[in-house]
């Protein structure tokens, strides 16, 4: 994330990128127990990888413009 960040913004910026990756935990951390007790164990591991393609995706086309 520290490559995401301008210089003279650093920390703030930082707190902001990680206070913003949590937010996904909390929203869909519990809801995914309640899938997994639906569907089974099985069909929620290929769900979950199915929902993972996109991020996946948009990090692939990111690579080029993250510092290496």
């Amino acid at each position: 994330m520290m490559g995401l960040c301008d210089h003279r913004y650093t920390a703030t910026q930082f707190a902001l990128l990680s206070a913003l990756a949590s937010v996904g935990r909390v929203f869909v951390g519990p809801p995914s127990g309640y899938l997994a007790d639906a569907v089974g164990w099985t069909p929620f591991y290929f769900i979950t990888f199915l929902a993972s393609l996109p991020g996946l995706w948009a990090l692939w086309r990111l690579r080029r413009h993250l510092p290496a």
